[in-house]
């Protein structure tokens, strides 16, 4: 796992500086090792957290036998022993990283070498003798990649954004998305998977490689979810064994490493799964959980699965006045502003302790809402919610991800209606999830896992995203994973064949339980210090005053019968909370919005 940067174009004095300051932006990515390699017209970066092979041979920039082939790598490939058998007849290997796997695969197959990977990798590959750069994002978007030309055609990148705006002054004038601002205000997350809040900052889509020569550039999408009839015609009892062995496989080979592993465990069906896989292949497991001044605080769950499973267990207690005093320190965090989720800075408290305590690697259960149907929307694909028309459950969709009522929200409604009417599968339950896929998990939990988690300088893995068990549970019939003819909100109909598999490994008491998570109690969190978010967005308002005038805002702080902030503003309230704090950190000056 590392932090990787790269300049492609023309190479000079001005380029060599930016592309080291790049970097230095990123080094929490990874602290054990830098390189920098410098070419006539390209320079490509990496800051390395040793998980595989400790040593100085896995330093990178990595190149091939004759040095004709550079790559600078971020990730994990869970696969590379496999392949690296296939290989060791022709090539000679100089060290243990699933790295130079990579090098050696391109050499043989080109770039479709990257369809025989499994793994989490965002990468830049680059051929010397064919004068071509290849910029790699994995199938779902656990690794991140942003880039920016500018108007000599040069290219940059990075894993953050944080790279660009840490040094705004090398590069031309940024300005606000208005698209993306408009999804800012309205949506949990930006649900543009090409583009961020900078007009001039772009991201790599998931599933997609980019390939550069001569500065043109040409994107090639190589994944994207697909219908199996094989797995959609497999009985119940046939199709929770294939998913018990392909559940076991993708916990085994996360487990390969040369570092101390632990399990972030939130108390629910997931992460307890997960973690009651883990003791099947270790001694001791680790597990961490957060505990909050919250009526819903689940931290005791946590400590049923861990005294249940013999788990080594820790808990930290997170508090909202030391989240709002330190929210400055925890910008950085948003640095692409693409999700505000809370859970970030429980992720980034949680991975710190677990750093403290010599833990590189930690497993999470993310992702597995998404692709078995865990939330209370997925509800709309079993009656009465399935017989509505498409827009009708679009906007429902979208009353049940961001829980408002506003005049605006029909245009968000029906921006989601429009992808989900694109996607082939007439299947509601399949568009939702491919639509969370496709979306959510790149644009909003992803980000917050691999942010969190990065910047403690600890690694994390995602069992729930291995794309064989998201394909496989993807084409698997609708009952299998949501139980019953009718949706029921109160009881744990969904997840179904999930919970079925639970039932072997984990008390009643977790395997019955309705999703919760680790989340960050913000109406808390703000109610601690209401001055300090009057401030920010009543006087340090940067962008806000341009997009609302003051009473608007005024009116967001007038008490109701549910206190300051309820679920009506206090969403609303967050998110100019945070774009003001992140707009007085990167734009002190100003920022022009179009």
């Amino acid at each position: 796992m590392c932090g990787i940067i790269g300049v492609i174009g023309k190479i000079n004095g001005k380029s060599k500086i930016i592309a080291k300051c790049m970097l230095k932006s990123i080094k929490h990515r990874g602290p054990d090792d830098h390189g920098l390699v410098i070419k006539k017209d390209i320079i490509l970066g990496n800051n390395r957290l040793s998980i595989r092979d400790l040593s100085k041979k896995g330093h990178q920039p990595m190149f091939n036998e004759d040095k004709s082939i550079i790559i600078t790598f971020n990730g994990e490939i869970y696969n590379s022993d496999e392949l690296k058998k296939k290989l060791k007849e022709k090539h000679k290997f100089i060290s243990k990283t699933d790295t130079e796997v990579l090098v050696h695969l391109y050499e043989e197959k080109g770039i479709s070498f990257i369809n025989d990977l499994n793994g989490m990798f965002a990468f830049c590959l680059y051929d010397l003798k064919k004068q071509e750069t290849f910029l790699v994002r994995d199938r779902i978007g656990e690794k991140s990649i942003y880039y920016y030309i500018d108007s000599n055609n040069d290219f940059y990148f990075s894993s953050e954004m944080k790279s660009f705006l840490d040094n705004k002054h090398y590069f031309e004038k940024f300005s606000i998305n208005k698209e993306a601002l408009f999804f800012y205000f309205g949506f949990p997350y930006i649900p543009l998977n090409n583009k961020t809040l900078i007009n001039e900052i772009n991201k790599l889509e998931a599933g997609t490689y980019m390939h550069i020569k001569e500065k043109k550039i040409t994107k090639v999408k190589y994944w994207d979810l697909k219908f199996n009839q094989r797995i959609n015609k497999l009985t119940y009892n046939e199709a929770k064994t294939e998913l018990y062995q392909l559940l076991d496989d993708a916990v085994r080979i996360r487990l390969i490493s040369d570092v101390p592993l632990g399990i972030m465990l939130s108390g629910g069906i997931d992460s307890s799964l997960i973690s009651a896989f883990m003791k099947k292949y270790l001694v001791k497991v680790k597990s961490y959980t957060a505990s909050f001044q919250h009526e819903n605080d689940e931290s005791n769950y946590a400590k049923i699965v861990a005294e249940y499973l013999d788990l080594e267990h820790t808990k930290i207690d997170i508090k909202n006045r030391d989240i709002i005093n330190n929210l400055e320190n925890f910008i950085d965090l948003y640095d692409d502003l693409t999700t505000t989720d809370g859970g970030m800075i429980t992720t980034y408290l949680l991975s710190k302790k677990m750093k403290d305590n010599s833990i590189k690697v930690v497993l999470s259960g993310e992702g597995s809402d998404e692709v078995f149907g865990g939330y209370a929307r997925f509800g709309l694909s079993k009656r009465p919610f399935n017989i509505l028309p498409l827009i009708f459950k679009a906007n429902l969709y979208y009353y049940l991800i961001f829980r408002q009522i506003r005049k605006i929200n029909f245009k968000y409604g029906y921006y989601i209606y429009t992808i989900l009417k694109s996607f082939k599968e007439k299947d509601t339950f399949r568009k939702l999830s491919k639509f969370e896929i496709t979306y959510a998990l790149p644009n909003h939990y992803n980000l917050k896992i691999d942010k969190g988690t990065m910047k403690a300088s600890v690694e994390a893995r995602l069992p729930y995203l291995d794309y064989r068990l998201v394909e496989f549970v993807y084409s698997l019939p609708l009952n299998y994973k949501i139980k019953g003819i009718f949706y029921n909100f109160f009881s744990t109909n969904e997840k179904r064949i999930l919970r079925d598999i639970a039932i072997m490994h984990l008390p009643s008491s977790i395997y019955k339980r309705k999703k919760r998570g680790l989340m960050l109690p913000i109406f808390g969190v703000m109610n601690s210090d209401k001055l300090k978010v009057r401030k920010y967005i009543l006087e340090k308002n940067i962008i806000s005053k341009n997009i609302f005038n003051k009473e608007v805002l005024e009116s967001l702080f007038k008490k109701n019968i549910f206190g300051l902030f309820d679920e009506s503003k206090g969403y609303l309230l967050w998110n100019l909370l945070l774009l003001e704090v992140w707009a007085n950190k990167y734009f002190s000056e100003g920022i022009e919005i179009k």
